[in-house]
């Protein structure tokens, strides 16, 4: 996805090093499970092995069949658009993330994940404050410290500004004392 990115407006540094590029056409484009698009660099030859989890693995051609109509009736400009309104949804959790007292975004995320951190609370009661108010948060990541964001879908462009809202009065809670957030709320990676 990220090739569909830089055609969508900002450039971003590609690293040197890496051969493919990968698109997923089931979050950007709304296509079915296990179909994606690998994009690779014809300098350089494929080593090690691919592989998947997915009980119909890379050959199902219902997938194959689906992610091509999906391709099709998008197209290059369907794709740019997307990208593009993915973009400003990003762009303002960068800008209004760093003004809610403490938070920081976490380095300098050149695609649509991030994590943002913050410098005097735990980012374990934001996350529980966040899922207490109806927001699905995985448990954060514990090194460093930081709650993780993947804007991979238009979706979250229709409820950015409500999330930032709740993130503010999480905060805001947080820093007055209140701390009667339950972290049980709070998903964890690989349970199940």
């Amino acid at each position: 996805m990220s090739g569909w990115y830089m055609a969508a407006g900002p450039e971003l540094a590609l690293v040197p090093q890496a051969g493919d590029v990968a698109c997923d056409c089931l979050v950007i484009g709304g296509g079915g499970f296990t179909q994606h698009v690998v994009l690779r660099n014809s300098t350089q030859t494929a080593q090690g092995s691919w592989w998947t989890l997915v009980g119909s693995g890379t050959r199902s051609g219902a997938s194959i069949a689906a992610a091509w109509a999906v391709m099709r009736f998008l197209g290059n400009q369907g794709y740019r658009k997307i990208a593009d309104q993915i973009w400003q949804v990003r762009e303002k959790l960068m800008r209004d993330i760093p003004t809610i007292e403490g938070l920081f975004v976490c380095g300098e995320p050149e695609l649509t994940v991030m994590s943002y951190g913050s410098k005097s609370l735990d980012v374990a009661d934001i996350a529980a404050g966040l899922a207490a108010k109806g927001w699905h948060t995985v448990a954060p990541s514990p090194n460093p410290p930081a709650i993780n964001l993947g804007i991979l879908s238009l979706a979250f462009g229709e409820v950015v500004d409500a999330y930032l809202a709740d993130l503010r009065q999480v905060v805001a809670q947080l820093e007055s004392g209140e701390n009667s957030f339950d972290r049980s709320l709070v998903g964890t990676y690989g349970a199940r």
